[in-house]
């Protein structure tokens, strides 16, 4: 990694945001949402970052990456410059001496489908935007729901209507994270009762189905198995069984 520095210093990386730096921070989206540096974009290091790197970020803007490891940081520092990202000036490894220097930190609530319809009953004000592509809004979307394919989102500011109560939905909460991260670079905020910006993770949620209730058993199944993915194996194991002594005989049919 020619030139590129590991930003370690706190006011070494506070001047570079101060100076219009864009952090890149390459964390999964559970990660990003328990907490990150304000301002930072969460393009979680994968296949497509490159491809969703370019869509909302100029590539002559000066980027430092944040990530969990040096080859993760390495890997991507190879992949943006081969698409023309040539500005990457600094990285960091995990958000420790941020934290650990008194410094404030973000959050971006990631949801589960029970905790939006909640949501949806208890704001009749809510908004829910799908970022998802318009074949993916064609099989099926959440009743209500405002349509915005991530490649559009970053056009043009959102309408008055969504200042207030918003939540953003993909299909696996990767897409919805993106365009989350970019709201809140933009100064959407986490307030109990207002602003209410969430991300919903599951693919379930963007179902136009019967109401919850109808079809209890499916989703209680289908949001234990979605939270697999980020639980210790001994929580897997005992979601598991679980899963096999009340729904064994659903998900042998299956």
């Amino acid at each position: 990694m020619n030139k590129i520095q590991n930003i370690h210093n706190i006011n070494e990386l506070k001047k570079f945001i101060a100076n219009g730096g864009i952090i890149v921070d390459l964390r999964d989206a559970t990660s990003f949402g328990a907490a990150h540096i304000k301002g930072s974009i969460n393009i979680g290091f994968s296949l497509n970052s490159t491809t969703w790197l370019g869509t909302v970020v100029e590539p002559e803007k000066d980027i430092l990456l944040l990530g969990n490891n040096r080859n993760e940081i390495e890997q991507s520092v190879t992949n943006f410059r081969r698409v023309g990202f040539d500005n990457i000036k600094g990285y960091l490894i995990g958000l420790s001496s941020w934290v650990l220097s008194g410094e404030d930190t973000g959050f971006l609530p990631q949801i589960s489908i029970h905790t939006l319809k909640h949501v949806m009953e208890k704001y009749n004000n809510h908004n829910i935007i799908d970022v998802r592509s318009e074949d993916e809004w064609n099989s099926g979307h959440i009743k209500g729901a405002v349509h915005i394919p991530l490649e559009k989102f970053f056009e043009k500011e959102l309408e008055p209507e969504f200042k207030e109560h918003i939540s953003i939905i993909c299909g696996s909460g990767y897409r919805s994270n993106i365009a989350g991260s970019i709201l809140k670079s933009k100064g959407y905020t986490i307030v109990k009762d207002k602003d209410i910006l969430k991300i919903v993770r599951s693919s379930q949620a963007i179902k136009e189905a019967p109401p919850l209730e109808e079809k209890k058993n499916f989703y209680e199944m289908q949001t234990t198995i979605i939270t697999l993915k980020n639980t210790s194996a001994r929580d897997v194991y005992t979601s598991i069984n679980y899963l096999v002594s009340r729904y064994g005989k659903m998900i042998l049919n299956r």
